[in-house]
């Protein structure tokens, strides 16, 4: 979570991992402070957690045509996964 020097909240971070692979499931920045760092720092703080954890491998899932979070991502060292299918089921 990130906050402003007023402590409201301008960012978060969700994800989790089973002990070898780690997911961000969202990021989140406020729209008045999109573009200052606080995503990239989120991100940071959590691959840092990730490896002290025993993450060696991180995923992400992005909807089909966001751009603005496939630029993120890519800038950032992921990339898609050649050969890779995400199965999902609905309950």
């Amino acid at each position: 979570v990130a906050q402003d020097h007023n402590g409201e909240y301008v960012g978060a971070l969700i994800g989790g991992h089973n002990g070898i692979r780690g997911t961000v499931n969202h990021i989140w920045v406020a729209e008045d402070h999109r573009k200052s760092g606080i995503a990239r720092m989120m991100l940071d703080d959590a691959l840092e957690q990730f490896q002290r954890s025993g993450v060696k491998r991180l995923h992400i899932m992005l909807t089909a045509g966001n751009e603005v979070g496939y630029g993120f991502w890519s800038r950032v060292h992921f990339s898609e996964i050649p050969g890779e299918t995400f199965l999902e089921r609905d309950l």
